[in-house]
Order: structure tokens, then C-alpha cells, then sequence
């Protein structure tokens, strides 16, 4: 492999696994941790992150969190690339959000984690929520979509998308399939229900004004 990678310049990562150790060892290329999402999961914000030559971040918040963490960041690099997923959410709230539609709830669980204590998930009581909202809520639609990895450790919820829409299937709630893009969903609402997760920062994007 090191002939090939004496032609790469930048490797890009956009997760931490052990597949990583396979190709940060070698010196010749500048080791990028590019995330996925800004999230205040603490996954986010840990001392693996050294690995790397520079820590690109959407904004200051991300390097907040570095700084929070409880251990040292000087010698990190973090640049600053934004989120260019929310160009399109910004550009379709040019109204307040209760002028754009009639009142709109989407739920955007995230998934249970790869570790319990990393698990900031609402899934074991998603269709209890749905119901209760369903219940006393005056809004003209509901919807929700789940993580795509859910049920990735806990094989209990493997079939909960299915389960959802069985249970819901002629009412008046609407379960997306896990591969549907979240920016689809979000000009269709302006309430919210989310976990601790990167879809924060998109849904606050989307009720900006």
C-alpha cells in the first residue's frame, strides 16, 4: 500500500475505528479528522483526537467542546469548514417559522450508541412519545425518522422502523425510511423533538428566524 499512498497528500476521516491505526502510521501524509455532524455526544470530544495532524470543525462550538473536555488542546490544530448541508435549510427559512406552514412535528431520535454510556438515544419509548403527541398536540402532521444504524447494538430495536409504521400505519403519523435525507424532512416541520445529536444544529438552523 505505501506506494499508493506516497501519492495521497491529505487522508480524510470521518469517524474514529480501529481501521484507522492502518493508515495513520504513515508519516508522509497529513492525517485529517473531517467529521460527520456537531454534536455534543462525547464522542465528539476526546483525547484520540490527537492522532490526527488537524481537527477540521463546523464552528467555535465543536472546538468549545475540545476545550471542556477536561484534558489539554493546545498543540491540536482546528480549522473551521462550517456545515455546508445547512446552505439549503438557511436558504428556505426566509419566513418566522410559525408563518411557513400550519404547526409541523418532527422526531429525530438518534441511535443507542456503540457503548451504553454513550447512549443518548429515546428510542425504547419512541412510539409512547409519537402517541402522546399525537394525543395533545394540535399539529397538522407528525412524522419522525430513526438513526440509520439503530438497532446496531441493541438488537431489539433492529425492526423498530417497522414496528413504528405497523403501529401507526392508518393514522395519522408518517415514519420515513432510515435512508431518507433529514433535509428533506425539515421544510416540511417547525417543531422539533431531538436527541443529543449532530440533527440539532440543522433543525435550529431550520427555525432560525
Amino acid at each position: 500500500l505505501l506506494p499508493k499512498f506516497k501519492q495521497i497528500s491529505h487522508m480524510y476521516y470521518s469517524s474514529n475505528t480501529g481501521n484507522t491505526i492502518h493508515t495513520l502510521k504513515y508519516n508522509e501524509i497529513i492525517h485529517v479528522f473531517l467529521g460527520h455532524g456537531d454534536s455534543d455526544k462525547s464522542a465528539s470530544a476526546h483525547k484520540y483526537f490527537r492522532v490526527y495532524d488537524e481537527v477540521w470543525v463546523s464552528g467555535q462550538a465543536h472546538i468549545d467542546r475540545f476545550k471542556n473536555a477536561g484534558f489539554q488542546v493546545n498543540e491540536m490544530i482546528f480549522r473551521k469548514v462550517g456545515r455546508p448541508a445547512l446552505r439549503s435549510i438557511l436558504s428556505n427559512n426566509k419566513k418566522h417559522w410559525l408563518e411557513r406552514m400550519e404547526l409541523s412535528f418532527l422526531y429525530l431520535p438518534t441511535w443507542e450508541g456503540v457503548y451504553e454510556e454513550s447512549n443518548y438515544s429515546s428510542i425504547h419509548f419512541s412510539a409512547d412519545l409519537l402517541k402522546l403527541v399525537r394525543s395533545i398536540s394540535p399539529v397538522a402532521s407528525i412524522n419522525a425518522k430513526l438513526h440509520p444504524v439503530t438497532g446496531s447494538r441493541e438488537i431489539r430495536f433492529a425492526t423498530l422502523n417497522e414496528d413504528l409504521q405497523e403501529i401507526f400505519s392508518s393514522e395519522d403519523v408518517q415514519i420515513a425510511d432510515t435512508s431518507t435525507a433529514i433535509s428533506t424532512l425539515l421544510g416540511k416541520a417547525n417543531i422539533f423533538i431531538c436527541d443529543i445529536s449532530a440533527v440539532v444544529s440543522e433543525c435550529l438552523a431550520s427555525d432560525f428566524l
